[in-house]
């Protein structure tokens, strides 16, 4: 079986959760004896970085990529509000990206085009003409409910209703694309159930998003005294922001035991975070090795 993987963003280095989700099924897929070509857009966000790709990963995905400008545009953001378009969908779109595309789709017969987040659906037309290979969306998130979320954590009048907006368009293209593809296969079972919820006729399984553990270890010296807790993601990820500033706004200040710890770690911190910093929270921000800092 040959598999064409379609990524966002590139699976390695595996420098957050999107990544790690992806490259782990990619092994997965590798290890049960199938065939799988990497195609990944790569951004100013998510560079493409082949010194830092693992090269048994590399010479059996035979990984490449093409450069996106995701970067918002406040025009074409204005206009959105007026279209019907997914403006959040709309940016990953490349003339660039969907002709090479059509290259490797000429140039290998797939049987399955695996497309990694909602965000590379706009490239279905073009796999549908030049494939008869069943398309499955690998799906992150819904992503209208991050954003609705988002909106509904929102103080600012104005920022609530524009994302209020974007959760509006981006239900609308999640209900269409749930049409058009051939299959799902989600990360949680909870949203398997929010696909029913939308009426998704097309079978769904969910995979959800492993890891091997021979990669995390666990030292024995068990360190004594206070209790520590850790939260390490992306914080150039709005929902991993959103999380982390309820758990230290609306939850942190109910811990009373001067006994626990918390310590907050990952790409990008805001800034403003470095000073909250007291006796019993730390924050990182990103770190050199993330397994050692977890254990």
């Amino acid at each position: 079986m040959k598999v064409l993987q379609l990524c966002q963003k590139p699976p390695q280095p595996a420098i957050d959760g999107g990544c790690i989700a992806m490259s782990a099924i990619t092994k997965g897929l590798l290890e049960n004896g199938i065939s799988v070509k990497v195609f990944a857009a790569s951004t100013e966000k998510h560079p493409f970085l082949p010194e830092l790709i693992d090269e048994d990963f590399n010479s059996k995905t035979q990984i490449e990529s093409v450069f996106l400008d995701t970067r918002v545009n406040v025009i074409d953001a204005v206009k959105s509000l007026v279209t019907s378009d997914s403006y959040n969908v709309s940016r990953f779109f490349s003339t660039e990206l969907e002709k090479r595309l059509e290259e490797i789709l000429t140039e290998s017969d797939f049987d399955i085009v695996q497309i990694e987040s909602l965000f590379m659906t706009p490239y279905l037309n073009k796999i549908r003409k030049f494939s008869q290979a069943k398309i499955v969306l690998r799906s992150h998130n819904l992503e209208y409910l991050v954003w609705k979320r988002l909106a509904e954590s929102s103080s600012n009048f104005a920022k609530k209703l524009y994302l209020e907006h974007l959760a509006k368009r981006l239900k609308q293209y999640e209900e269409n694309i749930i049409t058009l593809v051939d299959g799902i296969a989600t990360i949680s079972y909870e949203d398997a159930a929010r696909y029913a919820e939308l009426k998704c006729k097309i079978p769904i399984i969910t995979i959800p998003f492993g890891i091997d553990l021979e990669n995390y270890p666990i030292s024995n010296n068990i360190p004594q005294g206070r209790l520590k807790l850790f939260h390490i993601g992306a914080m150039n990820w709005e929902p991993n922001k959103e999380a982390v500033h309820w758990l230290i706004e609306e939850i942190w200040p109910l811990v009373k035991s001067g006994n626990v710890e918390l310590h907050l770690a990952g790409l990008k911190m805001p800034p403003e975070m470095l000073s909250l910093q007291n006796g019993n929270l730390f924050i990182h921000g990103e770190v050199k090795d993330a397994v050692r800092f977890m254990d």
